[in-house]
């Protein structure tokens, strides 16, 4: 509490302030340790460094039958809500990652952790996202809409290749580390579980204007922002970029994304 958590580009660059909305990662084990089936697959620690300088990750190995390898639960998600699963995942002597919303369905998508590309993406209105956060890890997500069928399941897979549900060779591997289920339409940063879901307070951020110069007869802004919630999913209620206002919320300059749209507006309030 009261700590200001501070977001970093891959190659060590401070970006700012990281603040974020309430989330909850609803995966009892983040590290996939325990509450988790497996199939054709199997689980092992490692002492491959994780993105957190840590070594809790999970190195998962295909095995020699005819099906598909993944690790899955089958107990969190429900058919008709939205969910966005996300992983860190490492390339091991195979590079094919699969994020999948059923172990048997065509919807899901594939993650290529050689170069950091997105691979096939099957179904419609889904997004996915890779992101390089160092040491050859990639943080992968993939976004499921409420118009899927059967999305009572979250998979995390290896498989021969790109767009295929083909089992990987016998022995293959790659690592995981900090997997995560939210239901909203977007990933944000982790949070580690460890036997029950956890939640994530809102991050809120003010500082007085007495704190800085300012002048309230004549005033700037120049705002650098970026916003990750996917294409075309729309804002959820009214989201502010920015604003300046007196405390009692009667008079407010704002930058705001405003409900139901996917649009950004400027706005002054009297």
């Amino acid at each position: 509490d009261s700590i200001p958590r501070v977001e970093y580009a891959a190659d060590g660059n401070r970006l700012g302030l990281l603040v974020e909305e309430s989330r909850t990662n609803l995966l009892p084990y983040s590290d996939l340790s325990s509450g988790v089936s497996t199939n054709n697959l199997t689980l092992s620690s490692d002492t491959t460094i994780a993105p957190d300088g840590t070594q809790d990750v999970i190195k998962i190995t295909a095995g020699s039958g005819a099906s598909s390898s993944y690790v899955s639960d089958t107990s969190i998600v429900t058919a008709g809500q939205s969910y966005v699963f996300s992983v860190y995942a490492k390339a091991g002597n195979n590079s094919s990652l699969r994020i999948a919303n059923q172990s048997s369905s065509t919807t899901g998508g594939w993650f290529d952790l050689s170069d950091g590309t997105i691979g096939t993406q099957n179904g419609a209105s889904n997004v996915s996202s890779i992101e390089y956060v160092g040491n050859g890890w990639y943080r992968c997500s993939r976004y499921f809409d409420s118009a899927l069928t059967g999305a009572n399941e979250v998979v995390f897979g290896i498989n021969n290749a790109d767009g295929s549900f083909n089992p990987a060779a016998n022995g293959d591997y790659l690592y995981l580390y900090g997997a995560q289920v939210e239901q909203a339409s977007f990933p944000t940063s982790y949070i580690k579980t460890t036997g029950s879901s956890a939640t994530r307070s809102a991050d809120v951020a003010s500082l007085p204007v007495t704190d800085f110069g300012f002048n309230p007869k004549a005033m700037s802004m120049l705002i650098e922002w970026q916003t990750i919630i996917p294409d075309p999913v729309s804002w959820d209620g009214y989201n502010r970029i920015v604003s300046f206002g007196e405390s009692s919320g009667s008079e407010l300059i704002e930058i705001l994304g405003t409900q139901n749209t996917s649009n950004v507006y400027g706005a002054v309030y009297a």
